[in-house]
């Protein structure tokens, strides 16, 4: 599962719903990542912070946080 978010407040919000709770973080300059664990189950969630293309219709480039199960 991969899952794109334009802000870490939106991706922040979905995992609250989905019951997940921030384990661990990595913050080194620009690069961001967060680990989220499920409160009741062994899942874990990798949300890593990027600078790519927001949508593929414009040039515009912004932050793009990445979502990724493991």
């Amino acid at each position: 599962m991969q899952t794109k978010f334009n802000s870490l407040q939106a991706a922040e919000e979905y995992l609250f719903n989905n019951k997940y709770k921030q384990q661990d973080r990595f913050l080194v300059k620009n690069d961001k990542a967060y680990i989220y664990k499920h409160r009741n189950k062994k899942k874990y969630i990798h949300l890593s912070s990027k600078v790519e293309y927001i949508d593929s219709d414009t040039m515009d480039r912004g932050v793009v946080w990445t979502m990724e199960a493991f």
